[in-house]
């Protein structure tokens, strides 16, 4: 079938689909927000061969008192049993979307001067950091959002 044909078509198709709409999707659109939703970040990894664990350990050593020193919220984390990543951390957004528009957030700066302050320095913490980079073969990032139920809200 020629394409001016096919364009004829699936205008005709559009203009009828239009016409038939319920009268409820007729209404004029105003802007709404997603209601309950809690936007998160979610980090997939995967350790290079034989360093899962030593990467667990240097996250435990390092990272969570860096996290607990400076007050910043830490990930929620999934260690995976089959596929192919190792580890899921999920990041809370409280601000939602705008929470992302920071390339360093605060709460980024707050973690890292902590690392520094509980391991000699920032040269060291920034020693770490590599380390620990050192025993990722990848990652991706993914955002997202669930819906709180009204239980959850009252929290």
């Amino acid at each position: 079938m020629p394409l001016s044909k096919l364009i004829v078509l699936a205008t005709g198709a559009a203009l009828v689909s239009a016409i038939s709409l319920p009268s409820f999707a007729q209404e004029e659109m105003k802007p709404m927000k997603q209601e309950n939703a809690v936007y998160m970040s979610m980090v997939l990894v995967k350790y290079k061969g034989g360093m899962r664990r030593k990467a667990m350990e240097h996250i435990d050593k390092y990272f969570v008192p860096a996290g607990q020193k400076a007050g910043t919220p830490g990930p929620w984390v999934l260690h995976f049993d089959s596929g192919p990543w190792d580890a899921a951390y999920f990041w809370d957004h409280k601000g939602g979307y705008a929470d992302l528009e920071w390339e360093t957030s605060s709460d980024d700066v707050k973690w890292m001067k902590a690392l520094a302050d509980l391991n000699g320095g920032k040269e060291a913490a920034m020693k770490l950091m590599d380390d620990y980079y050192g025993m990722v073969a990848k990652s991706t990032k993914e955002i997202g959002h669930h819906h709180q139920t009204p239980d959850e809200m009252k929290k």
